[in-house]
């Protein structure tokens, strides 16, 4: 009761196989409803959407087969987005994405305005460990400005790892950040840096104090 609706973002492979055989493995898990939010180019709807797209293409509008090939492939992806957005929508209490869906899912619920999660599980943190808040090259926000904002929308935010600090603890300023908001070790990474590190003697890295 203290949450009503949980996101899992992981990487790719755990986020297909890991966490649903885990669902089902754990006995106090197996009985909860999940959605994994993604769809595989090999799940058969697409297949039959891309065939019957290639056929469409070549006897009904006339094109080459390479023509044809390039129009299924595209109704396909299209079909993809359609499926994934309608799992998105599902009315079950967890879903699962992978890592680099992040972006796509805070910008289908209307860039937080109809944010549905009220927690969010990220398995390894350590995605995060690059916390610069620089937009992309063609301007879609990054990951890591992503989840900043997500953390105000929610209630319980849970990092997972094995591997905490992989590079030097310099990595753990992003990590915390999404969590506490800057609590713990501030809201600046360069404040950070000047408290707990001491810049190299060639000036090209940081050892901690």
């Amino acid at each position: 009761g203290k949450v009503k609706r949980v996101l899992i973002v992981a990487p790719k492979n755990v986020a297909l196989v890991t966490w649903p055989d885990e669902f089902l493995e754990w006995e106090h898990l197996k009985d909860l409803d999940w959605s994994l939010l993604r769809i595989d180019d090999e799940d058969d709807q697409v297949k039959r959407c891309e065939k019957f797209n290639d056929a469409f293409g070549k006897n009904v509008v006339g094109l080459y087969t390479g023509s044809a090939r390039g129009f299924a492939s595209r109704r396909g992806t299209a079909y993809k987005e359609w499926m994934r957005q309608g799992r998105a929508l599902e009315d079950t209490p967890i879903h699962i994405i992978n890592k680099e869906a992040l972006v796509w899912i805070w910008e289908f619920f209307g860039e937080g305005k109809y944010w549905p999660y009220d927690m969010v599980v990220y398995d390894e943190s350590s995605m995060f460990k690059n916390s610069k808040s620089k937009r992309t090259e063609n301007g879609t926000l990054t990951r890591y400005m992503v989840a900043k904002r997500i953390r105000k929308k929610v209630k319980r935010t849970v990092l997972l790892t094995g591997t905490v600090a992989p590079k030097g603890l310099i990595n753990l300023f992003g990590q915390l950040f999404i969590v506490d908001g800057g609590e713990r070790l501030g809201r600046s990474k360069t404040k950070y840096e000047e408290r707990y590190f001491t810049e190299d003697y060639n000036g090209y890295g940081v050892t901690a104090l």
